[in-house]
């Protein structure tokens, strides 16, 4: 995809989360869901430091824990 921006699906679990991930998918989106979060583990958005960008090579990312961040 081009580089206009990201994509953030912030809702709660049970709101819809995966079928966007499944649509953005669909759409040739490079998405990421939360079974792929956990592979990275967000040590760092743990602690509260939001400086290193774990999402730099996706175009989206839906379902927890996005939505606890926002």
């Amino acid at each position: 995809m081009t580089e206009t921006g990201k994509i953030f699906g912030i809702g709660l679990s049970k709101t819809g989360t995966t079928s966007l991930y499944a649509a953005l998918t669909t759409l040739g989106y490079h998405t990421i869901t939360s079974r792929h979060m956990r592979k990275l583990e967000l040590r760092e958005w743990r602690a509260g430091d939001f400086s290193k960008d774990y999402f730099a090579k996706v175009d989206a990312a839906t379902d927890l824990p996005l939505g606890t961040y926002f």
